[in-house]
């Protein structure tokens, strides 16, 4: 029995699990690839060692050129914004939408590559993958943006001790924008899409090719955890701009105004200000996070589907 012919109650039961696996064990690295990718940390670095809270760190953590190493902006975080609990801001309402996004993602998944199955020519190619992969990516994407929202607005409050209930920053959002601003960065997710649909052709391809290798009908354990590490990798390096374009969406207006307005018009306002290092600010981060955390989500998915099969 193939993952497709899961009872689809099921499938959601064991992509929550693997949702919520890879979640919480990758949450910090999350919340600094987003600070990362805000203004907030952007101009924190740009302080460099002027900035009055960095006395308190070590003195072997000094800079000589006045700028601010990710050493440095872990330990101001950790010293001013509550410790440890501090880099788990964003963590409950990354789990109420991980769990049932990645519930229905692998179901979604499963029935949209059917459908392309049934009216594409060649059923299980790189244009199906890349079909079911894209409707996915879009369907969550508008499922789960209001919970992603609200994961962005936890992880840039800068404020000490422990973050505010849920319910605060839903009514913040609510007070600014109403109900379009649960669904700001939409336009940034659905760009996303692609990152998905490259995601799961890699993914696919190299399933089979493993599965080939082995004379198997299935590679093993360590065969999926290294094909959707490289999966992730890829998908990463090609979009990860609609990763910053999303953040910098989502963030406060200053003074009244906001600076980012739409997908195109954020695009070019980073790229006109801050180039490539705009454009890419938190990759480093987000890959130590998000190829970890999407291997450990699909091992955890296969595994599961696997002792189901067995």
């Amino acid at each position: 029995m193939s993952s497709s012919d899961i009872n689809p109650i099921l499938h959601f039961f064991i992509g929550g699990v693997a949702g919520a696996a890879g979640a919480i064990a990758t949450s910090p690295l999350e919340f600094l690839k987003t600070r990362l990718q805000s203004t907030t940390g952007q101009q924190f670095f740009a302080n460099g060692c002027r900035h009055k809270a960095l006395n308190s760190l070590p003195v072997r953590f000094a800079s000589t050129n006045g700028s601010v190493t990710i050493v440095q902006y872990f330990g101001h975080i950790y010293r001013v914004e509550g410790g440890i609990m501090a880099f788990y801001k964003g963590l409950r309402p990354s789990l109420m939408g991980i769990i049932p996004a990645r519930a229905v993602y692998f179901v979604s998944y499963s029935h949209y590559k059917q459908f392309y199955n049934r009216i594409c020519r060649v059923p299980n190619s790189n244009k199906v993958h890349l079909l079911s992969a894209i409707s996915t990516g879009l369907t969550m994407s508008t499922i789960t943006s209001p919970l992603w929202v609200i994961k962005t607005k936890m992880q840039l409050d800068t404020r000490a001790g422990k973050s505010s209930p849920i319910i605060h920053y839903i009514q913040h959002i609510w007070r600014r924008d109403g109900f379009r601003g649960l669904y700001r960065g939409l336009t940034a997710s659905y760009a996303g899409s692609l990152e998905t649909g490259a995601y799961f052709v890699v993914y696919e391809r190299l399933k089979i090719y493993f599965a080939n290798k082995q004379h198997s009908n299935l590679p093993s354990y360590i065969d999926y955890f290294l094909a959707a590490s490289a999966a992730k990798l890829t998908g990463v390096l090609l979009f990860y701009p609609h990763e910053v374009i999303r953040t910098r969406l989502r963030q406060d207006s200053f003074a009244g105004h906001r600076q980012y307005r739409s997908f195109v018009q954020t695009l070019l306002k980073v790229w006109s200000e801050e180039r490539l290092a705009g454009l890419y600010g938190g990759m480093s981060l987000h890959l130590l996070r998000a190829v970890p955390n999407t291997a450990i989500t699909f091992l955890t998915y296969e595994a599961i589907v696997s002792l189901v099969n067995f």
